[in-house]
């Protein structure tokens, strides 16, 4: 019995390390494609499509796409906002922000997108006022304080890698992201599923 489970212990061991050649080139993938990315839109070789939407518009995936004969001034007002970089006639980046009306949290997330639509990779930064230390109740030195969240996908659209860390704005120092104010946002895994993809094809 001992001898069973030892080699199935083994079995495990060899299968996770024969595993990390392949994560870690999923994940050197995903890096070469934000920096790609991110290269052709400092070198303005994307175009930009920009969309808004209100709260009620947000809560039913009704977004507006800004024409060129429209005025930007409802998307720079606007508390929920996306900008998308198209390449090739392609969606290679959407940035998303949203705002809380009261000023107390702004949440702004970067999807990047392999060429087959799934997405590579999700930067999220999540700023908020709001926080308190529950374990010792007391208050967290002043904020705002920073959620940063980063998840890896490949191609498939699984989940291959995920980060989190919380600190202080101004100081940089590290708190538990327990101690914070967070919104729960959901992940799109491609661009079909984003709440403003039918505006993009108009």
């Amino acid at each position: 019995m001992m001898a069973r489970a030892t080699t199935f212990v083994l079995f495990i061991c060899v299968f996770l390390l024969s595993s990390l050649p392949l994560l870690a080139d999923s994940i050197s993938e995903v890096r070469t494609l934000y920096d790609k990315i991110n290269k052709a839109i400092s070198e303005k070789k994307t175009t930009e499509v920009l969309l808004y939407t209100t709260p009620d518009g947000y809560a039913e995936n009704r977004w507006i796409k800004v024409k060129q004969t429209d005025s930007a001034t409802s998307f720079d007002n606007s508390y929920f906002k996306a900008k998308v970089f198209v390449l090739h006639n392609k969606v290679v980046k959407a940035v998303i922000d949203i705002e809380s009306q009261a000023g107390d949290w702004i949440n702004s997330r970067e999807y990047y997108f392999y060429e087959n639509g799934k997405t590579a990779f999700l930067f999220e930064s999540h700023l908020t006022h709001l926080g308190y230390n529950l374990d010792q109740n007391k208050s967290l030195p002043p904020g705002p304080y920073v959620i940063e969240k980063r998840i890896y996908l490949n191609k498939t659209g699984k989940e291959i890698r995920s980060l989190q860390k919380a600190f202080i704005a101004s100081t940089k120092e590290e708190i538990p992201a327990k101690y914070l104010q967070k919104i729960d946002i959901e992940v799109y895994r491609d661009i079909a599923s984003l709440p403003f993809s039918k505006e993009l094809n108009r």
